[in-house]
């Protein structure tokens, strides 16, 4: 007879559906992590996403169905008719497609009914993401500024090459 802890409570893994109806697979980010979604499938998010409680991951299942809408929305022949609207003069810059948080709502309701499940595909990415070591060091791996001594001017750093 299995022993039940009575204090843990039981959530249903159905509860924490994510969908993509699209007929592509798509990637979507979160904490450094790329989450590929296969096409026409349902994932429960549930166990998938490390350190998350089952309420965050309810709030990161609406994050991933937020954005997908805005992909899908932004593929409508609306989105396309309300971004080729442009200024008189062409030379100047298209002004953006203005859409609704209602616009987006049918679409965010796809990304949250079950299809057939199907298990995401996580790749790390957050060492790609970091761009510190790019904006602190040139090419060559050395810094692109040094410490000042207090009372110290600023000089440049003269380039060795």
């Amino acid at each position: 007879m299995e022993t039940v802890n009575m204090n843990e409570p039981v959530i249903p893994a159905e509860m924490y559906p994510f969908s993509n109806p699209l007929d592509r697979d798509v990637t979507l980010m979160w904490d450094g992590k790329a989450y590929t979604f296969a096409a026409l499938s349902t994932t429960n998010l549930l166990g998938r996403i490390p350190n998350a409680t089952p309420e965050h991951i309810q709030g990161i299942r609406k994050h991933f169905a937020y954005k997908l809408a805005q992909q899908m929305f932004f593929e409508t022949d609306q989105y396309k008719k309300m971004e080729g609207q442009t200024p008189a003069n062409p030379e100047t810059i298209k002004t953006p497609a203005i859409y609704s948080e209602a616009q987006l709502e049918k679409f965010v309701q796809k990304c949250l009914e079950p299809l057939h499940v199907q298990a995401p595909e996580v790749k790390d990415v957050s060492a790609e993401m970091d761009v510190t070591p790019r904006l602190t060091r040139d090419g060559k791996g050395r810094p692109r500024s040094r410490v000042v001594a207090q009372g110290e001017d600023i000089k440049p750093i003269e380039d060795p090459a």
